[in-house]
């Protein structure tokens, strides 16, 4: 009775995540490294990055679905390329399926804030059987007798993917497994087969600017097989001070699952998904757990920065009227300037020339300097200076000037417009208002 009760929970495993004849497992925190799902999304990454993904699903039961993977991307925004590794295996049972990947990918600019990545893939499949792990009933079986001395096969495997990237927005679509891979073992005379479906993916992402300190993360992701719709995943992470994060997502086939993580020294992502069965058949399977790092590796790419740090809402608001300050000017209609150039004070950012590639534009890092008193018009804040670095460089692709100084009090950088000797001088800027700033209020610094 114990050998067909796991049979039967094995099934049902089968069964809800679609996966006959294809093992394909869930990953349920694909929106911090989406090209494990989507390669194209390498050329949208602002430095390189190595991933790691650890899973468990339905725990309860023997042969519980579980999947490794480790994936490598390396962005080269200069060029329009990028290429990346990914190195996954998948088990289900006595069945384990292990798969390998090359990817490179092309960008082809469409505008400032536009792009559209596509990438091709190359790898194989390797497909086996452990026959230790299946309760058989006649072990002389000529089928689990293939399976249990066939040696593993292997298989040539290709994949396709597009992104397209609209300031905050991503949205791509991935196919693999086009050739319908089909795994043969063989015994003496008797041979079976093993063949793999289709897999493709459908997914969007967004940035929503909720306020300084907080920004939504919402996503979607279609899972199909053999191009019908096998399960849909959606959910959204919250972002605080673009450090922490917190999340509920629909994991599909009757899960739901909280996510938790971090960014630590800004180099390093962890992050851990619990995933809970929420209908009476998905809870006779159990739970499951999932574990992310990722590291960031080398120098961000700064031409990649800017379109990174735009976001739908926030400060993105544009105003229709100008009234205010000798520090805004309409940018040149003319080739940008792709000289390096290194900015250590809002002085100096005024004497700046208009059309200056923001990529060559390295905006120096506060050491320690003690910030001048007075009253700041300031548009932003943020408890990280490589954020406030980017406010900055975006500020100045709208024709405003600005930089930023650090409040000894609660150690935040804060981008600041313009500093007047007096409060009704800086309340006067606020009130007038200033055109692509939406947020904007006065900080004094020294004084009673």
């Amino acid at each position: 009775m114990k050998h067909l009760r796991n049979i039967g929970l094995l099934a049902c495993v089968v069964s809800s995540l679609q996966l006959s004849a294809q093992l394909a497992s869930r990953i349920d925190q694909y929106m911090h490294d989406p090209a494990i799902i989507n390669p194209a999304s390498i050329n949208t990454y602002t430095a390189s990055r190595l991933s790691f993904f650890n899973n468990r699903l339905y725990g309860d039961i023997p042969g519980c679905p579980s999947n490794m993977l480790v994936s490598f991307s390396m962005p080269v925004p200069k060029k329009n390329i990028g290429v990346g590794a990914y190195f996954g295996q998948e088990k289900l049972g006595f069945t384990t399926l292990s798969n390998a990947y090359a990817t490179y990918a092309y960008t082809i600019p469409l505008g400032d804030e536009q792009r559209l990545h596509m990438a091709a893939s190359l790898g194989f499949l390797n497909q086996k059987f452990n026959g230790n792990n299946i309760n058989v009933i006649n072990p002389s079986d000529p089928v689990y007798q293939s399976y249990l001395r066939g040696q593993s096969t292997s298989r040539f495997d290709v994949k396709f993917s597009a992104l397209y990237q609209l300031k905050g927005l991503s949205m791509g679509i991935s196919s693999g497994r086009i050739a319908n891979p089909r795994f043969v073992y063989e015994n003496s005379n008797y041979s079976s087969t093993f063949s793999l479906q289709n897999l493709s993916n459908a997914f969007a992402a967004a940035k929503l600017q909720v306020s300084d300190a907080l920004m939504l993360q919402p996503v979607v992701s279609a899972h199909f097989t053999d191009f019908k719709l096998s399960s849909l995943q959606y959910g959204v992470n919250a972002w605080i001070e673009d450090a922490v994060w917190a999340g509920i997502h629909n994991s599909g086939n009757n899960n739901l699952s909280m996510h938790i993580g971090a960014k630590l020294f800004q180099t390093i992502l962890a992050g851990y998904a619990y995933s809970m069965p929420i209908s009476p058949d998905a809870k006779l399977l159990g739970s499951g757990h999932e574990f992310f790092t990722s590291f960031i590796i080398g120098k961000p790419h700064k031409e990649n920065e800017r379109l990174d740090m735009l976001v739908l809402g926030g400060s993105e608001g544009v105003r229709e009227e100008t009234r205010e300050e000798p520090e805004q000017e309409e940018p040149e209609q003319n080739a940008l300037i792709k000289v390096p150039a290194n900015v250590h004070s809002l002085t100096e950012m005024k004497a700046l020339r208009p059309n200056y590639d923001t990529a060559f534009l390295n905006i120096s890092p506060l050491a320690g300097e003690v910030t001048e008193q007075g009253f700041y018009v300031c548009v932003g804040m943020n408890k990280s200076e490589q954020m406030a670095d980017r406010l900055i460089k975006e500020l100045y692709t709208k024709g405003l000037r600005s930089y930023k100084f650090q409040n000894n009090k609660n150690k935040y950088f804060y981008v600041y417009l313009t500093k007047k000797s007096t409060r009704t001088e800086a309340d006067n800027v606020k009130l007038t208002g200033v055109a692509g700033v939406e947020n904007i209020w006065t900080v004094e610094v020294g004084g009673n």
